[in-house]
Formats: structure tokens, C-alpha cells, sequence
């Protein structure tokens, strides 16, 4: 009845199994103008790809390591941008420094700004984005240096800490990612490593192959690299099933990172599931569909 209405605000609920279609057609006739993402029950099933023109035959694919995939290429991305960035900052440094305009920034001003512009710096090289910079005011008296070059530093700052900006998005991305994978398989020691230019899973130290994990660490990979990296921000997003091959103790805990994701990504989630263990302590978010009352 709220579809009909034309309600296109949703909180996450119940619906009917494989009716996800249905519901974007009824979303979209009721004059929904928000884009609808689908996770569908079959994520982990191999991907056909045809062949490019020469070649001989199409090839399967597995969802995991196109995913991977598309993950590096994201973070390539982001590299190259960053790279851009600071290059432009190279470029501009000196200039800034011998131009009239430039002027010292008080020290508190300073040291809080580089604090944030360092920390960020460390964030984003602990997670595999960009290499480890050693920091040249390490192990200083930061006040004193300022005394003494103080023009020069926030000049400095002035160039290169918007340089970070390009990665903010991605990386917040692979936080999330990371805590989830590496939390739900702690147990296991299986782990989730970003590079420059590849996503690995390592177990024991050494790296490992996506498509020996077990069908649930699949599904539980599909699922949350879908809803992290695939949906578009401010969307609808149809689940179905997304309790298929979990052990209970990750359906229970479900809920509580898809509620995370949603406000990482600005997302509304509709979920069709028949485990009550995905549910677990949320039923103000539930509404109970019977067959009987249609």
C-alpha cells in the first residue's frame, strides 16, 4: 500500500522473495526518482564474459575476482589523482612561498592543521593506498621548528594538504570493507589486504585464492562488496536472501553492518529473507508478509 501511495522513503523491511524486480518496476510506474541497486540470492555465481573480437570463445569468471578487480582499479584511481595532486603541489610550492600573498599562520592554526594532514597521511598508508612517507617533523620540537621556519611550514601546509582529497572516498570504502571481512573471519585468520595494485586474501601470512573460500565467505564477500562499492549513494537498495550459506552467528550481526553501510552511503535497504536470525533484536524495522493476507 505505500508503494501505491507513491512512498518513496524506505526504512529496511520485509518483502516477498525474488519480488525485487517487481518492486523497481512498481517503484518506477509510482514515480520513485531514486536509483534501485539489486544484491540478488545467486552473487557468487561465475560470471560469463565474452570473447573480444578475435577471440575464440567466451570464458567464466569468478564474481570475486572481478571484484577484486574492480577494488584495484579503484585504488589505481585514486592513486593516480593523489599523484596528480601532489605534483601540482610540487609545482606550486615554490611560487606560493616567494609570493606576497603568503603569509605565517599562527602557530595553533598550524600545528592543528598539520596534525589533521599527517594523520591523514598515516591512514591512508596503514591501509595500503599510498607508500609510507617518513614525517620530517618527526621527533622534533615541532613549536620550536616553527619559530625558525615557520613561513615555509605553513606554506607547505597550505600546498599539500587538500593533496589528500582524491582518496578520502576510496578509503573509507576499504575501512569499512576491511573491518567487516576481517572481523566476520577472525576465527578463520583470514584476512583482507590492500595494495597499489592488488586486493589479496592472506591466511597464515600467504596469500590465497578467492575461489577456495568456503560458499558462505563468498556470499558474505559479494554481498558487502556490492553494497559498499556498488551502490550508488542516495539509492534503494533490494536484497534477497542475504542469509543464504551464513552461519547464524553472521546473519545475527547483519542488521547492524548493513545499518553502518546505509549511512556510510546514504542508502535505504529492502530485504527479503526468511531467517529470523538476520532479523535478530531489530523488529521495529520489520514488517511480516503472510501469503494468507493477499
Amino acid at each position: 500500500s505505500a508503494i501505491e501511495q507513491g512512498i518513496n522513503y524506505f526504512d529496511t523491511a520485509y518483502i516477498y522473495p525474488g519480488s525485487e524486480e517487481l518492486l523497481g518496476k512498481v517503484l518506477e510506474k509510482n514515480g520513485c526518482r531514486i536509483p534501485v541497486n539489486y544484491v540478488r540470492a545467486d552473487r557468487i555465481q561465475p560470471v560469463v564474459i565474452e570473447g573480444d573480437p578475435g577471440e575464440s570463445a567466451s570464458r567464466t569468471v569468478s564474481p570475486l575476482a572481478l571484484a577484486c578487480r574492480a577494488i584495484s582499479d579503484r585504488i589505481r584511481q585514486a592513486r593516480d589523482q593523489y599523484g596528480e595532486a601532489v605534483s601540482k603541489a610540487k609545482d606550486e610550492l615554490p611560487l606560493m612561498f616567494l609570493s606576497d600573498d603568503s603569509v605565517d599562520m599562527d602557530y595553533e592554526t598550524f600545528a592543528a592543521g598539520w596534525r589533521a594532514y599527517r594523520e591523514a597521511l598515516t591512514q591512508y598508508q596503514e591501509i595500503g593506498l599510498i607508500p609510507v612517507t617518513e614525517d620530517f617533523t618527526k621527533g622534533v620540537d615541532l613549536k620550536a621548528v616553527y619559530e625558525e621556519k615557520g613561513r615555509f611550514l605553513s606554506t607547505y601546509l597550505r600546498a599539500f594538504r587538500k593533496t589528500t582529497e582524491p582518496l578520502k572516498d576510496i578509503y573509507e570504502r576499504l575501512r569499512v570493507f576491511r573491518s567487516i571481512i576481517n572481523e566476520r573471519n577472525e576465527i578463520t585468520g583470514k584476512k583482507i589486504v590492500f595494495s597499489k595494485d592488488s586486493v589479496s586474501l592472506i591466511t597464515n601470512g600467504r596469500a590465497i585464492s578467492p575461489d577456495i573460500l568456503s560458499s558462505g565467505e563468498k556470499h558474505d564477500f559479494m554481498m558487502f562488496y556490492n553494497l559498499i562499492f556498488n551502490s550508488v549513494r542516495g539509492s534503494l537498495v533490494l536484497i534477497d536472501e542475504p542469509e543464504i550459506s551464513l552461519h547464524i552467528e553472521w546473519q545475527e550481526t547483519y542488521i547492524d553492518k548493513l545499518i553502518d553501510i546505509c549511512k556510510m552511503n546514504s542508502l535505504q535497504a529492502v530485504i527479503a529473507t526468511h531467517s529470523p536470525h538476520i532479523v535478530n533484536d531489530h523488529f521495529d524495522l520489520l514488517v511480516n508478509k503472510n501469503a494468507a493476507e493477499d
